[in-house]
């Protein structure tokens, strides 16, 4: 069931209780209003709107017990959690729509409506010290000075692309994209560190053709394109030749992979509650969801993908924007930190 009131947030008017949660409130935001507020304005409406349906006796008991719920975890360390999370997705979303930068933007006042505060400042401010604190910076140094001088990308002009992230990562006070070596050739932080002929060469590089499908694979991948978990069900349940008996991991393992991930989603789907529409705790994701991805590799000899929740919010926030990264050889192995 809907809100209709002029008295809370159109989301919750527009979107069923069944859905509501502070993660899909923020991407419903971000997707349906045309004029975005600031992020301090954002989470207290969505407060404001639940603290509102409480109080109407008016309305269903389950409306009102599904809003208390969500006002009551308010406080709690999981939600202020996805809070931070959702922060950064959110003042990007907010800065590309008005033309500011949190990478450029220096905050020197304490009013959110004036300025966002920058994702890589240069000030001291102990109370953000969190953000970035010594132990991290001491594990990028660290990982820096194992990094074999053979081993880094030389561009034509001489520079060392991993020593120029080293610099902007030196430079960050919270989490960035460049303290992974990770290059994001749309951050605007990033470009300015390099010239256009730098960059150009860097994608130019970076560029690859995504690998073909084989037709077997694909046509065993479309088995599941249906319309119901029932026959999505259904069709994992049939047997398939290369995954009898004479199943071979080395030449099958996309076979396998895909009906893995297949199952394991099936079960998220056919939950009730479907966990997917709830503010669930970040280990959550990093076993039901991530799962997937961290077993896509295990066909390849010696790739093992370890996953973190600091990893975890950048995939999140960058989405399917990156296409470029850096890799870092440290002691035999070459480690890559976005696929």
């Amino acid at each position: 069931m809907k809100v209709s009131s002029d008295q809370v947030h159109s989301y919750f008017s527009l979107v069923k209780d069944d859905f509501w949660s502070l993660r899909h409130y923020v991407g419903w935001v971000i997707k349906n209003e045309s004029e975005l507020p600031t992020w301090g304005a954002c989470i207290e409406d969505f407060y404001d709107s639940l603290d509102w349906i409480i109080e109407r006796r008016s309305l269903p008991r389950s409306i009102r017990a599904v809003a208390k719920r969500l006002y009551n975890d308010k406080e709690i360390p999981e939600t202020q959690t996805i809070i931070k999370e959702l922060e950064i997705p959110y003042k990007k979303a907010y800065n590309g729509k008005y033309g500011a930068s949190i990478y450029k933007t220096v905050v020197h006042v304490q009013d959110e409506d004036q300025c966002f505060s920058s994702n890589c400042e240069h000030d001291n401010n102990k109370e953000n010290e969190e953000e970035f604190g010594t132990d991290d910076k001491n594990f990028f140094i660290n990982t820096f000075n194992k990094l074999e001088g053979s081993k880094k990308w030389v561009l034509k002009s001489g520079r060392f692309v991993e020593d120029v992230l080293f610099r902007l990562g030196m430079e960050c006070r919270y989490h960035n994209l460049v303290r992974s070596f990770i290059l994001d050739p749309e951050d605007t932080f990033v470009k300015n560190a390099f010239s256009k002929e730098e960059m150009d060469e860097i994608l130019n590089k970076s560029v690859q053709d995504p690998p073909e499908i084989e037709d077997e694979v694909l046509k065993y991948l479309n088995t599941f394109s249906k319309t119901s978990t029932k026959e999505i069900r259904k069709a994992l349940n049939t047997s398939h030749p290369r995954l009898g008996g004479n199943f071979n991991p080395q030449v099958d393992f996309a076979f396998d992979h895909i009906r893995t991930t297949v199952a394991d989603w099936l079960r998220l789907l056919e939950m009730q509650p479907n966990p997917l529409t709830l503010d669930m705790p970040e280990a959550w994701y990093r076993i039901n969801v991530w799962r997937t991805i961290d077993i896509a590799f295990s066909d390849i000899p010696y790739t093992y993908i370890i996953g973190g929740e600091k990893a975890d919010a950048y995939v999140r926030t960058i989405g399917t924007r990156v296409n470029t990264f850096i890799r870092i050889y440290i002691s035999g192995y070459i480690l890559y930190h976005v696929i």
